[in-house]
């Protein structure tokens, strides 16, 4: 089950989709692996539930540059200054 010790913990707690934090709190994810796709997308929940669809697939690594990549390709327009 997720455990939200630490800094890594309070971060996903604040940053993480429901979604993420589900599957996290589940055991279904690592928590490193709920940490890089919030990290790597914070705030975008489409992106999120994207990397956790690659969550078994990828390492925690891969899936921060992942859903870094979709957060920057496909936020809103506000959010890329456009």
């Amino acid at each position: 089950m997720g455990d939200f010790d630490g800094k890594d913990g309070d971060f996903i707690r604040k940053n993480a989709a429901d979604n993420v934090l589900l599957e996290f709190m589940s055991g279904n994810i690592s928590k490193r692996k709920a940490y890089a796709i919030a990290k790597g997308a914070p705030d975008n929940k489409n992106a999120q539930n994207a990397g956790l669809i690659k969550a078994k697939d990828m390492t925690a690594e891969e899936l921060q540059i992942f859903v870094s990549i979709l957060d920057k390709k496909f936020s809103p327009k506000e959010k890329t200054g456009l």
